[in-house]
C-alpha cells in the first residue's frame, strides 16, 4: 500500500521510503526507513533498513552530523 490512510486518502512518501516499501514491503508504525550509505538521496533497497528514530539518531552521531546544542564539555 503506497501510503494509503485507511480513510481512502492517500499520502505523500519520499522516494526512498517508496523504493523500500516496492522491494521489502509496508513500514510498521512506530518505524521509519534509515539509510545504510548516509547517502539521503539514495533509492537503492540494498542500502535502506528499518529502524527507530533512536536508532537514526545515534547514527547521525556516529557520522558527525549532530552538533552539541548545549556547547562543548
Amino acid at each position: 500500500e503506497w501510503g494509503g490512510r485507511k480513510d481512502g486518502t492517500r499520502k505523500r512518501v519520499r522516494a526512498y521510503v517508496a523504493s523500500y516499501m516496492l522491494h521489502h514491503g509496508p513500514v510498521p508504525k512506530g518505524r521509519l526507513v534509515r539509510h545504510k550509505c548516509d547517502n539521503r538521496e539514495c533509492i537503492n533497497p540494498d542500502h535502506l533498513e528499518l529502524g527507530t528514530q533512536k536508532d537514526n539518531m545515534q547514527d547521525a552521531a556516529r557520522r558527525g552530523r549532530v552538533r552539541n546544542q548545549y556547547g562543548e564539555c
